[in-house]
C-alpha cells in the first residue's frame, strides 16, 4: 500500500485492476493486433462506474476524485493502454468540462449517458496546422440566427468515428473583418449534418483506440451547444488539458509497470550460464533504475491529483509528471525489451506493444518539450509547484473514494443463480394416513403437523426431512384438483420447491437459457417470494423458486372511514404465511383470534385454545397488527421482525404478541390456508398453463376481521391459479 493512499484508496485500485486482469488483459493483444475498438469493454468500464469517475453522482457518475481517477487510468493502461486512453479522454477532456462550465439543461443532457458508457466523448482541438499551437485555431464558427455554423479540420482525434458527441474548439468570426477573433467550444453530436469522420489513422501504437480526423463542413449547431460563453474556448481546452495530463501521466505509469512486472518475472525464470540472469549485476541494476523512475513518476501524479483534489493550482505539477511519467515509460520498455533479449522483440511477447504504447504519452496532451516550456515559464516566474503549510488552501473537492462492484464472471453467475437448496417436495397420495405409517414408522421422520382444509379438499401432512420438508397432498373431495391428478397421474411427485438468494435475477437467468415462468414477476408465496416454471419444463412436475429472505412486501392499503376515531384501524391481514420452526404461521394469528370476533375454523382449526391460554381484549381498542415488518430468517424458522417476546403494545392479546409451545401445533394448523393456495396443492398441471395462457389474475386471500355483531365471513373462495 502507497504512503499517500487511504485504505479505500487501496481497496478501489486493487478492483480496478481485478477487472482489468479479467476483463481487458485476455483481450488487449487480440485488438492491438486487428485494429478493433473494444466497444464491449467499453461498455462493461461505463457499468462498473470508470466511464464517469469524476462525475458528480447526481448526474450519474461515480463521484470520485482526481487520484482515484488516477489510480483507474493507472490499473486499466497497465493491462492496456488503449483501453486507458478511451478511457481518459472520455473522462477528463469531455465529462469534465461539462461538468465545470457546462449548462444544468447540457450536463442531464450528456453526462448520465457518458458516465455509463451508452454515451462516448470526443475532444476536438488539434489540426493539420496547428498542433501544439492551439490559438492558431483555423476552424471557424460564424453565428447565423439561432445557430453557429462550423468549418473546418481536426486531426489525431481519439474515439474519432466511434464517439457520439464532439467537443469542438473554433474561432469565432464575425462579419466585421476588424473584429477581434475569439475561440469557442461546442457540443456537436455526431448526427448532426455538416460532420463527419474519417478513416482510422494507421499508429504505432494504442491501435485498439480509435483515431481518426473530424471534417467540418457548414455543420450548424444550435446557440445552445455551445460549452461556456463566447470568448472561453481557448481557456475550456486549457483547464481540460491540465487535468488531462494526470491522466496521461497514469497511462504512462501503467505502460511501465506492465513492462517492469513482466521483466522482473521473466528475469526470475530465464537461465544463461548456469542460473537465473536475476542474478547477474548487470540486470539488477537495470531493474533498481526502472523501480526508481517508477516511483518517482507514481510520487508526481500523486502530488498533482492531491492538488487538484484540494483545489490548488496543478498546471505545473501536472506538466512535470506527465513529462516525467511518460519518458520513465518509454526508458522503462527499452530496458525490458533489453533484459528479454530477442524474446522482446517478438510479437509473441507484450513487450513491443508496451514500448510502441509508450511513445505516444510522450506526443500527445502536450509534447515533452511544451511540458518543459510550462514548468520553465514556472520555475521564472517564482511560482512553487505546492503551496508552503502556512498559506490558506482553499475549500478542497467533495469527493469520496466509491466502493466498485465487479461484474459475475459467467462461473461465479451460474453459481449465485443455480438453487440453493431443495426446500420442500409436495406428493399427492391416495391416503395421508397410510403414507404416514411410511416415512413415520418406518423411515423415522418427524412429522410436523396434519391438518384439513375443507375449503380446498385436501388432507395436509407436513414432514421433516433434514433441512427440507415433505408435503403429503390427500383429496377429500371428487371436485379437488389434486383428485384430477391422481385420476390422471395416479399417486406421485406433484411439485419441487428450490431456494435461491434472489428469485427475480434468478428467473431472468434461466430465461436466457430457454427457461418459461407462470408468472412474468415474483410475487408473495408461503416462504417470501416465489414463481413457478409450467410442468413442460420439467416433464410434468411444477418446479417452484422461492426466495426466503433480503426482500420486503408493500403495505397494504387500508381506506379510512369518515367517521374514523382516534381508535387503531380494524386490521386486514395480508402477510403471507411464515415459516417457523413448527411449520408455517400467519404473523400475529395466535390462538386469541376466536375470543377477538374471528371464525373458530380460521382461527384454530386444528386444536382448542385452552382457558389457560386465553386472554381477554379490551373492547375499547381494536389491535394494531405489526405486518409491515420484513420477514427475517433465523436459526428457528421464518419470523417477522418485532413480534418475538412480550408485546408492547397493551392493547395485544398476551397469546398474540408472544405465542407459546403449547400453540405451536395450533399455529401451523391455522398456517394451512396458504399450503393449498400453493400450485403444488390445488392446481393440476394443466390448470396452470391454461390459467397463464388465459392472463387470468390470481385471488389474493384477504382475511378481514369482523365488525361486532357482524357474521362472521365465510371462508375464502379456492383458488384457480398458483398462489404465493
Amino acid at each position: 500500500m502507497h504512503v499517500l493512499l487511504t485504505e479505500d484508496q487501496e481497496l478501489f485500485r486493487r478492483t480496478v485492476r481485478e477487472f482489468a486482469d479479467r476483463e481487458i488483459a485476455p483481450v488487449a493483444a487480440e485488438h492491438d493486433e486487428a485494429e478493433t475498438f473494444p466497444a464491449a469493454n467499453v461498455k462493461k468500464m461505463g457499468q462498473l462506474g470508470l466511464m464517469g469517475l469524476t462525475v458528480p453522482v447526481e448526474y450519474g457518475g461515480t463521484g470520485a476524485g482526481p487520484m482515484e481517477y488516477a489510480l483507474a487510468i493507472e490499473e486499466i493502461s497497465r493491462a492496456d493502454a488503449a483501453h486507458g486512453v478511451i478511457m481518459s479522454v472520455n473522462n477528463s477532456l469531455v465529462c469534465e468540462p461539462i461538468v465545470k462550465y457546462g449548462t444544468e439543461e447540457q450536463k442531464k443532457d450528456y453526462l448520465r449517458r457518458l458516465s455509463s458508457g451508452d454515451l462516448l466523448g470526443s475532444f476536438c482541438l488539434s489540426e493539420p496546422q496547428s498542433g501544439s499551437d492551439a490559438r492558431n485555431m483555423q476552424t471557424t464558427a460564424k453565428r447565423d440566427g439561432d445557430y453557429y455554423v462550423l468549418n473546418g479540420t481536426k486531426n489525431w482525434i481519439s474515439n474519432g468515428g466511434e464517439a457520439g458527441l464532439y467537443l469542438v474548439f473554433a474561432r469565432l468570426v464575425g462579419d466585421d473583418e476588424g473584429e477581434e477573433d475569439r475561440s469557442a467550444a461546442f457540443l456537436i453530436e455526431y448526427w448532426r449534418f455538416g460532420i463527419r469522420c474519417g478513416p482510422k489513422e494507421k499508429k504505432l501504437g494504442i491501435r485498439a483506440s480509435a483515431t481518426t480526423q473530424v471534417f467540418l463542413q457548414d455543420c450548424r449547431v444550435p446557440v445552445g451547444s455551445m460549452l461556456g460563453e463566447e470568448g472561453q474556448g481557448f481557456k475550456i481546452a486549457m483547464s481540460s488539458l491540465d487535468a488531462g495530463r494526470i491522466g496521461v501521466a497514469a497511462q504512462a505509469l501503467g505502460i511501465a509497470q506492465a513492462a517492469f512486472d513482466a521483466a522482473v518475472a521473466y528475469a526470475k525464470e530465464r537461465q544463461a550460464f548456469g542460473q537465473v540472469i536475476s542474478e547477474f549485476q548487470g540486470i539488477q541494476w537495470m531493474l533498481a533504475d526502472m523501480h526508481l523512475r517508477i516511483e518517482q513518476s507514481r510520487s508526481l501524479i500523486y502530488q498533482a491529483a492531491m492538488l487538484e483534489a484540494r483545489g490548488l493550482p496543478f498546471a505545473t505539477a501536472s506538466s512535470m509528471a506527465k513529462l516525467s511519467a511518460s519518458e520513465a515509460a518509454m526508458w522503462v520498455t527499452t530496458k525490458a525489451i533489453q533484459i528479454h533479449g530477442g524474446y522482446g522483440y517478438s510479437r509473441e511477447y507484450p513487450m513491443q506493444r508496451y514500448f510502441r504504447d509508450a511513445k505516444i504519452t510522450e506526443i500527445y496532451e502536450g509534447t515533452s518539450e511544451i511540458q518543459r516550456l510550462v514548468i520553465a515559464r514556472s520555475v521564472l516566474r517564482g511560482e512553487r509547484t505546492a503551496p508552503i503549510a502556512t498559506e490558506a488552501a482553499p475549500a478542497p473537492l467533495e469527493t469520496k473514494t466509491p466502493v466498485l462492484e465487479l461484474p459475475l464472471t459467467p462461473e461465479e453467475l451460474k453459481r449465485k443463480m443455480a438453487p440453493q437448496k431443495l426446500h420442500h417436495v409436495a406428493v399427492a397420495v391416495d391416503s395421508v394416513d397410510d403414507a404416514l405409517k411410511y416415512y413415520r414408522d418406518v423411515l423415522g421422520l418427524e412429522v410436523i403437523t396434519t391438518m384439513t382444509l375443507e375449503d380446498r379438499g385436501l388432507k395436509v401432512a407436513l414432514i421433516k426431512a433434514g433441512p427440507s420438508e415433505i408435503e403429503l397432498l390427500e383429496p377429500t373431495t371428487e371436485e379437488s384438483t389434486v383428485r384430477k391428478f391422481l385420476d390422471r397421474r395416479g399417486p406421485g411427485l406433484h411439485h419441487v420447491c428450490f431456494e435461491v438468494e434472489d428469485v427475480e435475477a434468478s428467473m431472468r437467468h434461466f430465461e436466457k437459457n430457454g427457461a418459461t415462468f407462470i408468472d412474468p414477476v415474483p410475487r408473495p408465496g408461503a416462504v417470501g417470494l416465489v414463481s413457478f416454471m409450467p410442468p413442460s419444463q420439467a416433464d410434468g412436475v411444477l418446479v417452484e423458486f422461492a426466495q426466503t429472505s433480503g426482500y420486503s412486501l408493500p403495505e397494504a392499503e387500508v381506506e379510512a372511514d369518515d367517521a374514523a376515531t382516534d381508535e387503531a384501524a380494524e386490521p386486514v391481514i395480508t402477510t403471507p404465511i411464515l415459516r417457523g420452526a413448527a411449520g408455517y404461521t400467519r404473523a400475529g394469528m395466535g390462538g386469541q383470534l376466536a375470543a377477538a370476533g374471528w371464525p373458530a375454523a380460521v382461527a384454530a382449526p386444528a386444536v382448542e385454545v385452552t382457558a389457560a391460554e386465553e386472554s381477554p381484549i379490551d373492547e375499547g381498542h381494536e389491535p394494531a397488527p405489526a405486518a409491515d415488518a420484513p420477514i427475517l430468517r433465523g436459526s428457528a424458522g421464518y419470523t417477522r421482525a418485532g413480534m418475538g417476546g412480550p408485546s408492547t403494545a397493551p392493547d395485544w392479546p398476551a397469546a398474540v404478541a408472544a405465542p407459546d409451545a403449547g400453540q405451536a401445533s395450533n399455529e401451523a394448523a391455522s398456517s394451512s390456508s396458504d399450503v393449498s393456495n400453493s400450485p403444488g396443492v390445488d392446481g393440476t398441471t394443466d390448470d396452470f398453463a391454461m390459467s397463464a395462457a388465459a392472463g387470468d389474475e390470481s385471488p389474493t386471500v384477504m382475511l378481514e376481521r369482523p365488525a361486532q355483531g357482524d357474521t362472521a365471513p365465510a371462508p375464502p373462495p379456492a383458488a384457480s391459479e398458483p398462489q404465493a
